[in-house]
Parts: structure tokens; C-alpha cells; sequence
């Protein structure tokens, strides 16, 4: 393993939730994948189409989350997580470093990624992610571990 702590900031790693893995084992593979190249910390970010089945989603992302956590578990693979949604129409998240900002990252065509170096960053940075909406909702506070 690369040993790199990356934080995936927006992935669709659990399967039969939105448009993401097809399988469980594809998620077991995204996983590995991901432990493998230096990631160590994944924000579940699946999408929510049609809000009045939110609570559904939450339950299923739920029981797939843990489930998924002890397959990888039992597999030597060590994952954080954390929950969170992925409302079509975010345009842009803030990253903010020991609750000072850091960094803005927009989004474009429907291309939700946050990727950046932090070139001063030192063990002990607390760093959290907000997303924001066209419409100017605000999602919950996200810390990368």
C-alpha cells in the first residue's frame, strides 16, 4: 500500500445505492483500490434523486456501510468513513484547514471532484468539507481523519 492519507471527498462506492458500484464486489474492489493508492479516508456521498425516498437511502447506505466495513475489515483493508449526500446541483465546496479557509474548489458540467496540497500541512491539521448548492443550501460539516 501506498501510504499516501488521501481523502476521497465525494465517492459512489456502495453498490445498488445510485449510479455507483453495480455489486458489492465491485465496491469491495473500489475499496481495495483506493487502500492500495494511498487513500485512507472515503466521504460515502451517494446521490439523492428523489428526496422523498431520502430516508430509505439513508437506511440502505447505512446497513451497506457497515457490512462493507467488516468484508474489508476481515480483508486487511482499514477505511474511515464518513456519511454524506451528493444533491444533483452542487456547485462548489469549501475546504477549510483547522477552521481557517483553505481552499474553494467549483464545480462544472456535473464534475464533482475536490482534489488539492496542502504543501504546509503538518499531522494534527484538521480539515473539513462543505458542500454548497445553485440554490445556496449548505451541507453539513465533513472532517477528513
Amino acid at each position: 500500500m501506498i501510504d499516501y492519507g488521501y481523502s476521497d471527498v465525494h465517492s459512489h462506492v456502495l453498490w445498488g445505492v445510485d449510479d455507483g458500484a453495480e455489486d458489492m464486489e465491485t465496491s469491495i474492489e473500489l475499496c481495495k483500490l483506493a487502500h492500495e493508492t494511498g487513500t485512507d479516508f472515503l466521504f460515502l456521498t451517494p446521490h439523492i434523486i428523489n428526496w422523498s425516498d431520502a430516508s430509505l437511502l439513508y437506511d440502505l447506505r447505512e446497513e451497506k456501510t457497515e457490512y462493507l466495513q467488516n468484508v474489508l475489515y476481515d480483508e486487511g483493508v482499514e477505511l474511515n468513513w464518513e456519511q454524506a449526500a451528493d444533491n444533483i446541483g452542487i456547485s462548489h465546496y469549501r475546504v477549510m484547514k483547522n477552521g481557517e479557509f483553505l481552499y474553494r474548489a467549483e464545480t462544472f458540467d456535473g464534475y464533482h471532484r475536490v482534489s488539492f496540497t496542502d504543501a504546509n500541512g503538518s499531522i494534527g491539521d484538521r480539515y473539513t468539507i462543505v458542500a454548497f448548492d445553485a440554490a445556496g443550501n449548505i451541507s453539513q460539516e465533513v472532517e477528513a481523519k
